[in-house]
Order: structure tokens, then sequence, then C-alpha cells
């Protein structure tokens, strides 16, 4: 019986570390191909309008045109969440994904901005570019 017991515990403790290092495991996941400082990531759940695809990629043109001379925001990535059997990360659970569709950004592995409207991205880089 102590030997179940002992088995249970073991299981449950590797379950939990698992689940605490889902979040950086799926950060690490969305930047490992990173070859630019920055990427920008777009969640979006089972469809995605193309008016709000291309504000967003009209967005990376301004921002690389205008912002980011030197670093530019190049990478910009898709990702349908309700497609469960193309991503080994449950995104939403893990990110904390509320609204879709969301846009998240990241510098190297560290996420430094998130929104729903792709407008505020470029207000995001107005404001970073004034300080």
């Amino acid at each position: 019986m102590k030997k179940y017991c002992f088995l249970l515990v073991s299981f449950l403790s590797v379950i939990l570390i698992i689940g605490c290092n889902s979040e950086k495991d799926a950060i690490e996941y969305l930047t490992d191909d990173q070859e630019y400082k920055k990427k920008l990531v777009v969640f979006y759940h089972m469809s995605l309008e193309e008016s709000y695809r291309s504000k967003v990629l009209d967005n990376q043109y301004k921002i690389n045109n205008d912002k980011l001379e030197g670093s530019p925001l190049i990478s910009i990535r898709f990702i349908d969440v309700s497609d469960k059997e193309m991503y080994d990360y449950n995104f939403t659970k893990s990110l904390d994904l509320e609204d879709y569709p969301v846009l998240l950004l990241f510098d190297e592995e560290e996420e430094i901005f998130r929104t729903t409207d792709p407008d505020k991205l470029y207000e995001y880089f107005n404001s970073i570019s004034d300080e």
C-alpha cells in the first residue's frame, strides 16, 4: 500500500512540476526560432477575419519602416488555439488568454505587450520610441 501511495505522490508531483513550467515552455516554444529581438504572436480561435490580419500586417510594416530601423519586428506568427492537434501546448491556459484575437509581443523570451487591438501595437511602439 505504501508503494502505491509513493507512486501516486510521485506522479502528482511530476504533473505539478510540468504544469508550473508550462508558461515558460510555451513562451520558449513560441520564441525559439526568433532571429530578431522582438516577435509578435497573434492568437485566434477558429477563424480570423482578413481585415484583422491585414491590420496586423499593416502595423508591422509601419513599425518596421518607421520605428525599428536596426531591429525590425519581422517575425509574426498566427496561431489558431482551437487546433489542438497542431500544438503541444494549451496556449489559452498557459498564457492566460481570455479574449480572441489577441496579440502578444515578446522581447526575446519576455512578454512585453498584450492587446486585442492591432492599432495599439503601433501606439505602443510610438510611446517607447518617445522615451
